[in-house]
């Protein structure tokens, strides 16, 4: 499987959990409603009021409707479980997807560099080679068994393996790093100790709060889910781009990271969009194309503005070379600058020449977001297609990278 399989599926996977969860959320709380709704209306209807000076107001249930009571009220409690349980499953399915993908990433390393099992401990007798019958299914054993060994270790062993074997800094995000060993030493306490925090989870992760002990117990809030699924998926992003890097060095690698970006900069993920293309940036020095570099440095401008942090905005555009850009990038940085008479200039002119800019871009781009709401624009789509503009969010995003569909 080629690098770029191996990360574009897994990020797919990433955020298909991601978005999950919020669905099941809504569905078992749409279930736990009906469910007291209907305990309610069996209150009411089957049981007898009484009231007590000592314990209040309550309910005699008869004999005859005690079987029923006792199995609404088993319903209730047994999802009441499964709203508990629920999230802690969705972060033991979130790292067992990032394991699935750290082997088969340490698999496109050996079969690109096999001399990298010259250093494992990892050997074959006489009798083992005997039952291949070719060079290549023993390196495959092997690799396997390397695959295998890796993946029994640690997390933070797995990004320790990527270093030793192909001479690489993954620490320089220290608090990154930090909050992936955390949720993976919580999907550890969720799998083999029911969320019970053990002395093995504070030694990895720090005794860094008074409520965090042992013996606690700890769950996953929708906020927590979020921002664990965001971790995993910039951890997968840095290690699959910097390996690709190290191994088969080419454009194709920001082009990628450019392309993941702008998903996530239509899917309104602007944070994990801006270090994507902060990363894209700066850590590739001998990848330097310039359109390319314009595309990232564009999107990158678009996410601080959509953040509401105008001048990172601005700083972005200022270092770009606008005198070398071709029509659409001059139509980019003048709605980024809400420059909307001017933009809706260029888009006429480029009607008139070479079409970059049609129907499809104007409705679908992220870019043009601010724009689509003034009179102006709406005239003009009226004026050139004959039908209202109406945006509806994409469900199939192209990957090929050009101008067209990273803007």
């Amino acid at each position: 499987m080629e690098i770029i399989d191996i990360l574009n599926k897994t990020v797919s996977a990433i955020d298909a959990i991601k978005n999950t969860l919020p669905i099941s959320a809504t569905l078992y709380e749409q279930l736990h409603n009906n469910l007291l709704i209907e305990y309610n209306r069996f209150l009411e209807t089957k049981c007898e009021k009484i009231s007590d000076k000592e314990k209040g107001e309550g309910y005699r249930i008869p004999e005859s409707q005690f079987t029923r009571f006792i199995r609404i009220k088993e319903k209730i409690s047994k999802l009441e479980i499964s709203l508990n349980i629920a999230p802690r499953n969705y972060i033991i399915s979130l790292i067992s997807q990032f394991d699935f993908y750290i082997g088969n990433l340490i698999r496109y390393v050996l079969n690109k560099q096999p001399e990298i099992l010259n250093t494992s401990d990892r050997k074959l007798t006489f009798a083992d080679i005997k039952k291949f019958d070719s060079i290549e299914k023993a390196i495959t054993y092997l690799i396997e068994k390397e695959v295998d060994s890796v993946i029994r270790c640690s997390h933070d062993d797995h990004l320790k393996w990527f270093e030793k074997k192909l001479n690489i800094n993954l620490r320089s995000d220290k608090k990154l790093i930090e909050e992936f060993i955390e949720i993976t030493e919580r999907r550890n306490l969720f799998t083999h100790c029911d969320g019970s925090v053990n002395e093995s989870y504070l030694e990895k992760v720090g005794r860094n709060s008074d409520t965090i002990v042992v013996g606690s117990k700890l769950s996953v809030s929708p906020e927590y889910f979020q921002h664990s699924c965001d971790v995993i998926f910039l951890i997968v992003v840095y290690l699959g781009h910097i390996v690709w890097n190290i191994l088969d060095p080419d454009d194709s690698i920001k082009k990628n990271l450019n392309t993941i970006a702008y998903e996530q900069i239509q899917e309104e993920n602007y944070n994990i969009a801006e270090n994507i293309l902060n990363f894209a940036l700066n850590s590739f020095g001998k990848i330097r194309i310039l359109a390319l570099d314009t595309m990232l440095k564009i999107n990158l401008s678009q996410t601080y503005l959509w953040q509401e942090r105008d001048e990172e905005s601005k700083k972005i555009l200022s270092e770009i070379d606008w005198s070398l850009c071709t029509e659409e990038y001059l139509i980019a940085k003048a709605v980024i600058e809400r420059d909307f008479r001017t933009a809706i200039r260029m888009i006429k002119e480029d009607n008139n020449k070479r079409k970059v800019i049609g129907k499809n871009e104007l409705i679908e781009w992220p870019l043009f977001k601010e724009l689509r709401k003034t009179e102006e624009f709406k005239e003009y789509f009226k004026k050139q297609y004959g039908e209202n503009a109406i945006v509806q969010k994409r469900q199939n995003i192209d990957t090929e990278v050009k101008i067209s569909t990273m803007l």
